[in-house]
């Protein structure tokens, strides 16, 4: 490794660090297939919200409701890894410091 190649890492950290901070901040929001739950995530993929349609919940068990629940705040989740995998990928992308473009993925949880 010479001093070029130090250079290339310091800037990689750098931008690395620039997206996560910006993934922070991101929402995103996924519903159940039936639209009764809508659930919003941030970038640490923590539940910031739940909304649950009314209308859609008269005459539902309380079993659909929980499973409605589950399924939106997991589908959630997964869109949010999903983006963050995808931004990640452009920056490692561009800058495909010793091919390891792939390997930044194994770090995106």
């Amino acid at each position: 490794m010479n001093f070029k190649d130090v250079g290339q890492l310091m800037k990689a950290q750098s931008e690395l660090k620039k997206i996560q901070k910006r993934l922070k901040k991101n929402e995103i929001t996924a519903s159940s297939r039936d639209e009764m739950v809508k659930a919003t995530v941030n970038g640490d993929y923590e539940l910031v919200s739940i909304a649950i349609d009314e209308e859609k919940c008269k005459g539902s068990s309380i079993k659909t409701l929980e499973r409605n629940i589950t399924e939106a705040v997991n589908k959630a989740i997964a869109d949010a890894k999903e983006f963050s995998s995808q931004e990640m990928m452009k920056i490692s992308g561009e800058m495909d410091i010793f091919g390891m473009a792939n390997e930044l993925k194994k770090f995106i949880k």
